[in-house]
């Protein structure tokens, strides 16, 4: 089981080498590292016919008359210097121990239906494959057992109508049918990255997870837009600085209904680089725009080059690149001594890395981020991202397992950005109930970080488990 692309490129585009393709798409191998990938056979071209333009039948021709291709088809000698073209299916399947190792057991299973598992996964576990992960993701993980029953805790709920014990489940055929027997296959709703944590809905068949998807598409920035949520107010706010906007008593429930009547609600937790502000105004919302770096001449430079189609920056909201977006940081507790601070962290638009990017914009970046920094902590409106080759060693030594020293705060050392996906409520596709699950921070947290000595450790341990403690009860229950 490898990865399939489909190639394609603009017409006006020059022709295209199989390496120089490969390391403009994917910058995680060098080029020397994906020619030895071709060279090992772990990867192939494979050309598809060339369809001619029909014409009529002459008299007396059978169907070898008319044609169907020219020129070489099926599977291609591979070499780097060889030339791509449009619709040309490029096959990578790597050795399964080429890939970096993930943590396949650090799972829990909160829920589990006929048509649907809720799961709690770790922060070195991508959802899907990609990169340079094929088999070591959580739907191959999942898709390996012939049940979930090793991951039940005492908080599972199971609800599987033809069976009386946990360990046996229903199975759901691609044409969304009843089956028993067999293994159950996976399909993947909606993503959190590599390195977030937290509460994940996965579907048992390919009709459930459109469905759901179509609830997780459905975020209507259009609705978000006609409602104001995203613009400035009218008059300048004593609380605002450019698109970072402290929220006063008026505000927060208008938002907070705005955020509670989407089709899906998530809420994420965080650990934040430095201490935060924390009084009557904790909550910030945060409007600057999302979109890649490079679309902003002056970040194109040899330092953004290779990774040019990963990393993204805020831009102010009247910016003519970017897209909308709208974060709502609420500050639970914040403390000097320790350089950290505790944020709960809800979305209003979904656009890539937006928590990490405005968190960086608001002055205090999630701990243990490698691509997001600031360039004045504590200070909102210069968010950066690090350098190419900063990122890639940092990335090269967190597959490793390493912990690695805080770019603000070294002191702690993390395996990874300390975001956790905390909350998830949706409409349940059986029963079309509203429904909501949680997932404590510190048992996903901790693991992955360090401090100086076990008194520091202790100490981030009980700050956040107090800090999460702040939360009403009826925000953390599942329901």
């Amino acid at each position: 089981m490898g990865r399939t692309f489909c190639y394609s490129r603009p017409k006006k585009d020059l022709p295209e080498t199989l390496i120089s393709y490969l390391c403009v798409k994917f910058p995680y191998f060098t080029r020397e590292q994906w020619i030895q990938q071709i060279e090992c056979g772990n990867l192939r071209v494979e050309r598809k016919p060339k369809h001619q333009g029909k014409r009529r039948r002459r008299d007396g021709e059978g169907d070898d008359a008319l044609g169907e291709s020219s020129g070489p088809s099926g599977v291609l000698p591979t070499v780097p210097d060889q030339i791509l073209e449009q619709s040309d299916l490029i096959c990578y399947d790597p050795p399964r121990q080429l890939e970096p190792e993930v943590d396949a057991t650090h799972l829990e299973v909160l829920y589990e239906g006929e048509t649907s598992v809720v799961v709690v996964k770790n922060g070195c576990l991508p959802v899907t494959e990609g990169g340079r992960y094929c088999r070591n993701t959580l739907i191959h993980i999942l898709n390996e057992l012939p049940s979930l029953s090793s991951f039940y805790t005492e908080r599972t709920v199971v609800s599987l109508r033809l069976s009386a014990t946990p360990e046996a489940t229903l199975n759901m055929n691609l044409n969304g049918e009843r089956q028993t027997g067999g293994v159950t296959r996976y399909w993947s709703v909606h993503r959190l990255d590599k390195e977030t944590s937290g509460v994940l809905l996965v579907a048992k068949n390919v009709q459930t997870a459109a469905g759901y998807a179509q609830q997780f598409m459905s975020q209507a920035e259009e609705t978000v837009l006609e409602e104001g949520a995203l613009r400035p107010p009218e008059a300048p706010s004593p609380h605002r600085s450019g698109d970072v906007i402290v929220c006063n008593a008026d505000e927060k429930p208008i938002f907070t209904k705005a955020i509670a009547d989407k089709p899906v609600c998530k809420t994420y937790y965080a650990v934040l680089s430095g201490a935060a502000p924390v009084g009557t105004v904790p909550q910030y919302r945060i409007t600057y725009k999302i979109g890649l770096l490079w679309e902003d001449e002056a970040n194109r430079t040899d330092a953004h080059v290779r990774l040019k189609k990963l990393k993204m920056m805020a831009y102010p909201s009247d910016a003519s690149v970017g897209k909308p977006a709208c974060t709502f940081i609420t500050v639970l507790a914040s403390d000097t001594a320790l350089g950290v601070s505790f944020a709960r962290i809800s979305l209003l638009t979904g656009r890539t890395h937006q928590i990490r990017v405005h968190c960086a914009a608001l002055g205090f970046p999630v701990l243990g981020d490698k691509l997001y920094s600031t360039a004045t902590p504590g200070v909102a409106g210069h968010a950066v991202a690090v350098a190419d080759s900063v990122y890639l060693a940092r990335a090269q030594d967190t597959e490793k397992r390493v912990f690695l020293p805080d770019h603000l705060q070294p002191r702690w050392c993390c395996r990874r950005h300390l975001l956790h996906a905390g909350a998830l409520a949706f409409t349940h596709a059986e029963t079309q109930q509203r429904v909501r699950f949680t997932a404590l921070c510190a048992p996903w947290f901790l693991p992955d970080v360090r401090g100086r000595d076990e008194a520091e450790d202790a100490a981030l341990s009980h700050f956040i488990t107090a800090a999460y403690a702040k939360e009403p009860q009826d925000e953390r229950d599942t329901l």
